[in-house]
C-alpha cells in the first residue's frame, strides 16, 4: 500500500494549521484547476527505496470565516481546496518508459480521489447546522469522517488495479472517476 500514515499525519497536521487561516494566504504548493496532471508536475525527488514508479502527494486545505446567525442558524462560509504537492515523484526508469501513459493516468486517479474530497467537503459542510458554541468540534467531525472515507478510497484504488497492473480494473475506476468528476 501507499504510505497512507505519512499522508494522514501530513494532511491531517495541515488541516490544524490552515483551518482559521486567512483564504488570502499562499500555499507552497500548486492548484491544478481544469485540467489532467502531466509529468512535469512531479517535481519531487524519488524514494530510491520504493517499489513504486511514482507517488502523488495530494493535500485538501479548508478555511471557513467567523460564523453569523442568519434566520436563527448558525451560517459559515467554507473554501476547500486540493493541491497537488511537490513533492510528488516519478522515477527515470526505462521499463517506466514502456507503460508511462497507463502510469499517469493511475497517478491521476490518485489526485482525482482528492478532488472527490473537496467536493464532498463542500455538500457536508454547507448542509449542516451548526451550534454556535460547538462548530469547531462538528467541523472537524465532519472533515475527519470525510477524510477517511477517501483515504480507504484510496487504499482501494491502489488494491484494487494493483497499482495500475490490472488493467480491466484501472478502466472500471477511471469511468468512476469520469462519472464522479462531471
Amino acid at each position: 500500500f501507499r504510505n497512507m500514515k505519512l499522508k494522514t499525519i501530513a494532511i491531517s497536521f495541515l488541516i490544524l494549521v490552515f483551518s482559521c487561516s486567512s483564504i488570502s494566504a499562499k500555499p507552497k504548493n500548486y492548484p491544478i484547476n481544469g485540467r489532467n496532471l502531466t509529468w512535469s508536475d512531479f517535481k519531487g525527488t524519488p524514494d530510491k527505496n520504493s517499489s513504486y514508479w511514482a507517488y502523488t502527494y495530494w493535500k485538501v486545505y479548508y478555511n471557513y470565516d467567523s460564523p453569523q446567525i442568519v434566520n436563527n442558524k448558525v451560517s459559515i462560509n467554507f473554501k476547500v481546496r486540493c493541491e497537488l504537492d511537490p513533492k510528488s515523484w516519478v522515477k527515470n526508469n526505462p521499463l517506466i518508459e514502456l507503460k508511462k501513459e497507463q502510469l499517469l493516468n493511475h497517478e491521476q486517479g490518485h489526485f482525482n480521489i482528492a478532488q472527490m474530497l473537496v467536493r464532498e467537503l463542500e455538500k457536508n459542510f454547507k448542509a449542516y447546522e451548526y451550534n454556535m458554541t460547538t462548530y469547531v468540534d462538528e467541523i472537524k467531525v465532519i472533515f475527519d469522517t470525510t477524510f477517511q472515507k477517501y483515504l480507504d478510497m484510496e487504499k482501494r484504488y491502489d488494491i484494487e488495479t494493483n497499482n495500475m497492473n490490472n488493467v480491466e480494473n484501472q478502466e472500471k475506476w477511471n469511468k468512476f472517476f469520469q462519472e464522479s468528476l462531471k
